[in-house]
């Protein structure tokens, strides 16, 4: 009877992954389509435009506060934050429009939108070659030092899993913040800052390395290099401007996109009817199971 209740409960939480996947997909969809209709004109996921680059906004700052500045981002810079007034002065007083409308379930799928798109990689051969056309010395030192120094870590233009994006840091956080920051990491956060220790408990605790042999030009060459790329077109516009990959079925379940590629069905319709078709029989076999388990037990 064991070994019968055990199967019963691997096939309910197998039902649920299925389900969580489909909430997963239909939260992914509804968020593309409120990003590109209320935020695409002023932010990119990999680029600045009015706005600040958006890619690991989801991990940089707590989804309370998210709410809170999307619905009125106002309220937030005239409460004082120090992080929306730092980034309402270096935007120019640009007012971002208030969404009080929003539903939290509508906001949360733009995040999780955001999220998702955050970590889909953007191609640099592009960007790294229109900084070397330029001839700009602190520009090519700049990209110089963030390849030897930072790229094993941290991208511009998306996260790669192990820190932070770096895209618009440099309006985002002062100068007399970042410098120190980059220096040494740990100094910072051991000091008590507020925003240090978010980012470090947001990623894992993992210790930045001290980069003290930096000089002040180094820095600036670097920051100066990091606000160039936030703000350059990237590779390919395509969906907000990402690198455009040949998605596998798996990618296409976690984005919702579909395959241009030679098939029977459009994908989406096909994905439908598949997840219709597994949703059905594993509810029938469910049913059919707990019947039998129920029916085998002792009065």
């Amino acid at each position: 009877m064991t070994g019968k209740l055990l199967v019963a409960v691997v096939l309910v939480l197998s039902f649920m992954g299925n389900v969580n996947a489909f909430d997963s997909l239909r939260s992914y969809r509804n968020g593309k389509s409120a990003f590109q209709t209320r935020c695409a004109s002023c932010h990119g996921v990999h680029r600045e435009i009015a706005g600040p680059m958006l890619a690991s906004i989801v991990k940089k700052r707590p989804s309370a506060w998210l709410l809170q500045f999307i619905r009125n981002s106002q309220d937030v810079v005239a409460a004082g934050d120090p992080y929306a007034n730092q980034l309402y002065e270096k935007f120019n007083h640009q007012v971002m429009p208030a969404f009080a409308e929003l539903p939290d379930s509508d906001i949360q799928d733009i995040l999780n939108y955001i999220a998702h798109e955050s970590r889909v990689p953007v191609e640099q051969a592009t960007l790294e070659q229109d900084v070397q056309q330029r001839g700009n010395a602190p520009l090519l030192h700049g990209l110089q030092l963030f390849q030897e120094q930072c790229s094993t870590c941290h991208s511009v233009t998306y996260e790669t899993g192990y820190a932070p994006c770096l895209g618009s840091v440099v309006k985002r956080r002062p100068a007399e913040w970042l410098i120190p920051f980059i220096r040494n990491s740990q100094q910072v956060i051991h000091s008590g800052d507020p925003y240090a220790n978010y980012l470090f408990d947001r990623y894992d605790r993992r210790e930045m390395p001290s980069m003290t042999f930096l000089t002040g030009q180094d820095l600036n060459d670097i920051l100066t290099y990091i606000e160039f790329v936030s703000a350059s077109d990237p590779a390919e516009a395509g969906a907000n401007g990402r690198k455009k990959i040949t998605p596998s079925v798996y990618a296409l379940v976690n984005s919702g996109e579909t395959y241009s590629g030679p098939t029977l069905l459009p994908v989406k319709v096909l994905l439908t009817i598949l997840v219709i078709t597994g949703v059905s029989v594993y509810a029938y076999v469910i049913v059919r199971l707990f019947r039998y388990v129920k029916e085998e037990l002792p009065d």
